[in-house]
């Protein structure tokens, strides 16, 4: 049982190194909001996403796990099925292309379907039909989220922004966990 728990501690810790770092990059990319960016010079680690990664962990400690992962799994598998269609038709509509990393085309069609069918599968079980629906109903918010953040990042000047009490400390917290 020991070896279990040393391996689940393993990939989380493993987890939170990664997934941090992306976190960190889409915010520094414009995507999440800026506020997360940022790295500690002490430490060169990214306590802002990192911080937010766990929060984001403690809320999924809420859920039932037999509903999560069939709620997020869905959602995962449908990004890669989107992905390899769009290597499938890139390979299609430009052949000649130079490429970095190419990868033969009968493999990018089969986990092409292989994903398709782990995202259409979910749908024909009684059990899962309902949290693979609500995981996918998740996308068109998320989306919904980015484009009123670029457009509040795009057209609201900071002058004429209401600021909330949060951010008027935001120069304190952010000097304070950067160093």
């Amino acid at each position: 049982k020991q070896w279990y728990q040393r391996r689940v501690r393993g990939c989380i810790g493993g987890a939170i190194c990664c997934i941090s770092r992306t976190i960190q990059s889409t915010a520094e990319a414009g995507i999440f909001p800026q506020i997360i960016s940022g790295i500690n010079k002490t430490f060169k680690t990214p306590v802002k996403a990192i911080l937010v990664l766990v929060v984001t962990m403690l809320v999924y400690t809420l859920f039932d796990a037999s509903v999560l992962i069939p709620f997020l799994s869905t959602v995962e598998w449908l990004f890669y099925c989107i992905t390899f269609s769009i290597v499938l038709y890139l390979r299609y509509k430009q052949p000649n292309r130079s490429r970095p990393f190419k990868v033969p085309i009968f493999v990018s069609a089969l986990l092409f379907l292989i994903t398709g069918t782990f995202v259409i599968l979910p749908l024909f079980s009684k059990e899962s039909r309902m949290t693979t629906l609500l995981g996918l109903c998740w996308i068109p918010l998320g989306a919904l989220m980015y484009v009123i953040q670029k457009f509040l990042t795009r057209h609201c000047n900071n002058k004429q922004r209401k600021t909330w009490p949060a951010e008027q400390n935001n120069d304190k917290i952010t000097t304070h966990l950067l160093l």
